[in-house]
């Protein structure tokens, strides 16, 4: 368990509090007047921040920030996102008739078809390749050649579909 008095404070100015968070020194200065924790006693030009209490501080401002820019602002407003849920829905739906879209619960067949598909192609891609496109004389010497690729793709395939997390209530 992480406990808050494990955490020790870098002191550091604002202009790297920018470059850390990616934000200019000016906007820094802005957020030091909104609130950012800042020491000004601690640098006889600027003041300092604390580190990593001034990252926490900054997600916190900028997570209200956003939920307050997504809140609508008027009814006409909350009228105007309902209609275009509405036609996106309705996009999903139309989509889904036309078959161009695969819905999440019949996402694993789809993806298992696909996978079994690649497999086979890859199984049986030495025997199926011209000899001559490997650099070989001969069929046999393609798919002497070209196995060994074959197996490690199908094992590497394999590998990752078995390192895919699983979704939850599976």
């Amino acid at each position: 368990m992480f406990m808050a008095s494990m955490v020790i404070t870098e002191w550091i100015t604002g202009a790297e509090l920018a470059h850390r968070i990616g934000v200019t020194p000016r906007w820094v200065y802005e957020l030091i007047g909104s609130g950012l924790p800042c020491d000004r006693s601690r640098a006889a030009r600027e003041g300092q921040v604390p580190w990593p209490e001034a990252l926490e501080w900054y997600i916190r401002y900028r997570a209200e920030w956003e939920a307050r820019r997504a809140a609508p602002r008027s009814l006409q407003e909350s009228r105007r996102r309902k209609i275009e849920a509405e036609a996106r829905i309705a996009l999903i739906e139309a989509d889904r008739k036309e078959e161009s879209l695969i819905l999440l619960e019949h996402s694993d067949a789809a993806i298992e078809l696909l996978l079994d598909t690649l497999v086979d192609r890859l199984e049986h891609a030495a025997a199926e390749w011209p000899a001559h496109l490997v650099g070989c004389e001969t069929i046999p010497q393609a798919v002497a050649r070209l196995q060994p690729l074959s197996v490690l793709l199908v094992h590497d395939l394999r590998d990752a579909v078995m390192a895919l997390p699983e979704r939850e209530g599976e």
